[in-house]
């Protein structure tokens, strides 16, 4: 279920075979020592027990962060139990992606670039980051674009298209190096970055 940001209690009946998880509002009954009061619990869940993997002589609490949510774990000698927040975050990024940027509405090319960027790095719809990038490109092309593209397509295995897309970023740089403020230095270390990623993916062709 959702639930609303704020400060709550989190506590656990523990049993042989299933603990129960309960978030709560009152977050001073057991300090106040006065009786627990039901309607102020948000959330009551049941959660199987195992075995841990060590000893944990005091009770423990861990967070362990994934890309959207994280997975939370109670630890005590050798019994845990572990269950998962959901934060929405993935959720919301997908539809924004689909309202304001896969529509076009939005004109920010920064926008449709970090999009993509958001799924070649969670591994998800690369034909969709893809498209975010070849979008921000069209509206405004930055030298990481072209390196974010270049990464998609090596990805997707199409590896002769990166080193296309490797080409055009050495042209957009000597083109436009000036434009963006870098010195002779920095432009020709860029361009040894690609010249190396076209060399590294001419790798697997020559096999």
């Amino acid at each position: 279920r959702s639930i609303e940001a704020g400060t709550y209690a989190l506590m656990t009946i523990p049993g042989e075979n299933l603990w129960t998880v309960i978030l709560t509002k009152d977050t001073t009954f057991y300090i106040n020592r006065k009786e627990y009061e039901p309607e102020k619990e948000v959330a009551r869940f049941q959660v199987k027990p195992e075995n841990t993997p060590r000893f944990y002589e005091s009770f423990t609490i861990d967070v362990d962060v994934t890309p959207h949510n994280a997975d939370i774990y109670l630890y005590w000698e050798n019994t845990q139990i572990k269950f998962t927040l959901n934060s929405g975050t993935d959720e919301i990024i997908q539809a924004y992606v689909k309202e304001s940027l896969l529509s076009g509405e939005s004109q920010n090319p920064a926008l449709y670039a970090t999009a993509a960027d958001y799924y070649y790095f969670g591994n998800q719809d690369l034909e969709t980051a893809l498209t975010l990038v070849d979008t921000a490109i069209k509206k405004g092309p930055r030298s990481w674009h072209y390196r974010l593209k270049m990464d998609i397509l090596e990805r997707m295995n199409k590896g002769e298209e990166a080193i296309e897309v490797a080409h055009t970023a050495i042209q957009f740089i000597n083109e436009h190096s000036a434009d963006l403020g870098w010195n002779a230095e920095t432009q020709q270390s860029s361009i040894s970055f690609y010249n190396k990623r076209i060399e590294d993916l001419k790798k697997p062709m020559r096999k």
